[in-house]
């Protein structure tokens, strides 16, 4: 459980990111002429090798970081309203922390997605203060196999690091590729999300079965239903 100074921080921030949020939503009604969103890679190296994907090698160098943030400003001149980091594994980049604070000075939506391996608690906190808003984590499925190790029983305590130290909105995607959750792990898995994210303003859980994906919000308590279960 987050202590008091971490949860008052995360509901500030949570108020003042839904606050930055509408003015973007204003904006979008007013002109279409701009782009809302963008996904920019700082790194296309990874420290995993899912079976799975081609967005990373092995070998490549950091992205320079006057090139990101002239991107980053590049994006913002056109009106972009949220730009997000992936790759490869954006904590890789070592000098992230100057990237996000780059896209918080020109106002934008900052978040990342990230496998989660390389979070700690200090690395956290430098999060924190380079101003990501949100941040995603990747989970492929509930036990490590030959496809993928980004699993919740491997990254659990990652989720624990998350829901003591992160100032922002914390999100998970869980996604099975090869055949269908079990009912049982399913409800773990969201069990267990939910457990380690409690002070997060939302969770979200993602599930994607072959070529399907389904985005299931938190609604409300339902026994026929116990992914809608609230926290």
């Amino acid at each position: 459980m987050p202590d008091r100074s971490v949860r008052f921080s995360r509901g500030l921030k949570a108020f003042t990111r839904l606050m930055r949020e509408l003015r973007w939503i204003a904006k979008g009604a007013v002109s279409t002429d701009h782009p809302l969103m963008a996904h920019i890679i700082p790194i296309r190296r990874c420290n995993l090798s899912c079976a799975y994907c081609n967005e990373y090698d092995d070998v490549s160098k950091p992205v320079p970081t006057d090139v990101m943030i002239k991107r980053i400003n590049r994006l913002a001149d056109l009106g972009t309203g949220v730009i997000t980091l992936s790759g490869g594994e954006p904590l890789l980049h070592p000098e992230l922390d100057e990237i996000i604070a780059a896209m918080r000075r020109r106002g934008v939506l900052a978040g990342m997605i990230t496998n989660g391996y390389l979070l700690t608690p200090d690395r956290v906190r430098k999060l924190n203060d380079a101003g990501l808003d949100e941040l995603q984590i990747s989970i492929d499925n509930v036990m490590p196999d030959d496809v993928s190790k980004k699993s919740l029983k491997v990254l659990d305590k990652k989720l624990q690091v998350l829901a003591e130290h992160a100032a922002g909105k914390l999100e998970s995607g869980i996604a099975e590729n090869k055949s269908p959750l079990e009912p049982a792990d399913l409800h773990l898995a969201d069990t267990e999300f939910r457990h380690h994210a409690l002070g997060s303003d939302r969770q979200t859980l993602l599930l994607e079965i072959g070529d399907e994906r389904k985005c299931k919000q938190e609604g409300k308590n339902s026994p026929a239903n116990p992914m809608s279960q609230g926290v």
